[in-house]
């Protein structure tokens, strides 16, 4: 009984801990997504949560995505479906911390789960085809886990956060449907605050930033041609502006864009886009 005493005021203390963020969001949705299983998603509502704990230098997060809406696969435009849930669980220790600033490094996992079951829009010869080029390496696995170095600065005017991912294991899919093994990505996300400040927000514009390498066949070395043993796969962007009806609450508009740097089966021009546009509610308690 003393056990479970002390367990719930552990859990109650965290509950009510200015290191504990939970947020809950619902977004409606114009555009395209590459899903999971090299089908297109067209989805139309998303709901997710976002949970963050701070624990003296360690921090965890934790992250979950669903959609609603169509898919385009390789039986036609299907309407009304769940389409997909992604999970994203993030471990980092902060080895440098001051008072507006961290630097960390840990571990992430990713997780894609298909809700419904589609035909694929692209065959597996078609895979082979688009990647061939480029030596690809193709992978129909649903998660990915590797490591995180990351910098994060919050003060004023400005909340940015600069990372890198190193992956171990596991695929992503490309704008133009063909999966891939991604070996690094570089990403930003930042934040800067029109009219308030990171205390009192009231009006913020946001800027999301990703480019990854995949990895390759037989490239071992860094070249000038291919980088770090890998080659340029995806750069995605996403702008909007969040504007805050309460310190908790916030209205927020973005438009983004998933580029496709290789080539697929056209020599001179990238091919697969998927981009968009989604505003909604979010809610932090």
């Amino acid at each position: 009984m003393k056990k479970i005493i002390v367990a719930f005021g552990i859990l109650n203390g965290l509950a009510f801990s200015k290191n504990l963020k939970n947020e809950v969001y619902v977004n409606l949705f114009a555009g395209r997504l590459p899903g999971i299983r090299s089908v297109t998603l067209r989805p139309e509502l998303n709901i997710g949560y976002d949970f963050h704990l701070g624990i003296k230098r360690f921090d965890a997060d934790f992250k979950a995505d669903g959609y609603y809406g169509s898919a385009d696969t390789g039986n036609g435009t299907k309407r009304n479906k769940l389409l997909q849930l992604n999970l994203k669980a993030i471990g980092l220790y902060n080895f440098y911390e001051d008072k507006h600033s961290k630097i960390g490094i840990g571990l992430f996992a990713k997780d894609y789960q298909p809700l419904t079951s589609f035909k694929p829009s692209i065959t597996s010869s078609q895979v082979i085809q688009y990647g061939a080029e480029e030596k690809e390496i193709p992978t129909n696995d649903n998660y990915n886990f590797g490591s995180r170095l990351r910098a994060k600065y919050c003060y004023k005017k400005i909340a940015s956060s600069v990372f890198t991912d190193v992956y171990f294991y596991g695929n992503r899919i490309a704008p133009n449907l063909v999966p891939y093994a991604p070996l690094l990505s570089i990403g930003t996300k930042d934040k800067l605050f029109l009219i308030g400040d990171v205390n009192n927000p009231k009006l913020a514009l946001k800027l999301d930033m990703r480019f990854y390498f995949e990895r390759k066949y037989g490239n071992k070395i860094f070249t000038s041609h291919d980088g770090l043993a890998g080659t340029k796969r995806e750069f995605d962007l996403t702008v909007g502006f969040m504007y805050y009806l309460t310190k908790n609450l916030d209205f927020h508009v973005e438009t983004y864009g998933f580029n496709n740097l290789n080539r697929g089966n056209s020599s001179t021009l990238p091919s697969g886009f998927k981009d968009g546009v989604y505003a909604g509610f979010g809610y932090r308690f």
